[in-house]
């Protein structure tokens, strides 16, 4: 349908062409940025479907479409979705962040203590938001 919004739940970056899924879809589907939203966070799927409690971002360039689908996914108290216009940023955060979490892993297993996992952590998110400043996010 003409006014349908697509709904990207996938992290990462297009091998070769380094674009985000949500340029993908658009290209693909040929329809508008405000048509696609992304949906981004800490969501391991068994875990939300134990009720383990959980919280989520939904972007999209067109706030109310990013209220709609919140409204849809608010599943208190366990399943929390949160809005956000900058869907560069929330795209880039969540394709990026699997590289802390991995670095962190392997420090774990290095014996390094909580210490070197905050340092990890805090420098990482850093890294993160130059990246996405550079590329355009807010």
């Amino acid at each position: 349908p003409a006014k349908a919004v697509l709904v990207s739940l996938m992290k990462g970056i297009e091998l070769g062409t380094t674009k985000r899924m949500s340029e993908v879809i658009r290209e693909v589907a040929e329809v508008p940025e405000e048509r696609v939203a992304v949906v981004s966070g800490p969501n391991l799927a068994q875990e939300i479907a134990h009720r383990q409690p959980a919280a989520t971002v939904v972007a999209c360039t067109d706030v109310a479409v990013a209220e709609r689908l919140q409204a849809i996914c608010h599943l208190p108290p366990w399943f929390r979705p949160y809005t956000n216009p900058d869907v560069i940023g929330v795209e880039l955060g969540g394709a990026v962040k699997n590289v802390i979490a991995l670095a962190v892993g392997v420090s774990a297993g290095m014996g390094m203590g909580d210490n070197v996992s905050a340092m990890l952590i805090t420098r990482g998110l850093a890294e993160i938001s130059r990246l996405g400043a550079a590329l355009g996010a807010d």
